[in-house]
């Protein structure tokens, strides 16, 4: 994210922290990520995971030894705790998301989240 001046922001990584951004966050029911195993386009595949490099690093950093869940920025570590963090890997090309087979992947993995309700 050094290159990008929108992601730090909402994933409240900045020096002035927006609180409301974790708060609201909080509020779910559930809050689902996913990264497909063979997505070629976004660099590291897996920040769908809030995963990416190491500082200073070509190392893939899992996201629960990241500093996003260390400190709770966004409230994934809180998300995770009281169970309503979920994780799916699919295996489609990421130009390929809206067609078969991934859609039958989004109808029964992703689709019955999408009844989630504000707390």
């Amino acid at each position: 994210t050094s290159d990008c001046h929108f992601l730090p922001d909402i994933n409240n990584e900045r020096k002035v922290r927006n609180e409301t951004y974790r708060t609201n966050m909080l509020k779910l029911n559930a809050f689902v990520m996913t990264y497909s195993e063979i997505d070629e386009i976004v660099t590291p595949r897996h920040s769908g995971w809030f995963m990416g490099y190491a500082p200073n690093s070509l190392h893939i950093e899992t996201w629960n030894n990241s500093r996003q869940f260390k400190e709770d920025l966004i409230g994934l570590r809180t998300l995770w705790e009281q169970g309503k963090l979920y994780t799916f890997t699919s295996h489609v090309r990421h130009q390929d998301v809206p067609h078969t087979p991934n859609r039958d992947f989004i109808i029964q993995n992703i689709f019955p989240f999408f009844n989630n309700t504000l707390a």
